[in-house]
């Protein structure tokens, strides 16, 4: 405890450094893919409630559109049935 204040936290004051323990290739390479595999797990997650949400918003702008186009189809109708008859 050399130049600091005791009590505390050592993470504090001491950095973690993965070469002050040797550590063997394959437990790291092991480590790393079980991170990676995580990781492509959440990415998968993340594009499956995307691609819902997408699928959602599609659903509602084909509503509307058809809903515009149905406005106007009766508007047209309206008129040509107030159209004065011969």
């Amino acid at each position: 405890m050399s130049g600091r204040e005791a009590g505390g936290s050592r993470f504090l004051y001491e950095p973690f450094e993965s070469s002050r323990r040797p550590c063997e290739p394959d437990l790291k390479l092991a480590a790393y893919e079980r991170i990676m595999a995580e990781r492509w797990t959440a990415l998968e997650y993340r594009l499956k409630v995307l691609e819902t949400v997408l699928q959602r918003l599609e659903r509602r702008m084909w509503l509307t559109i058809v809903g515009v186009a149905g406005v106007v189809l009766s508007e047209a109708a309206a008129s040509l049935l107030m159209l004065p008859r011969p």
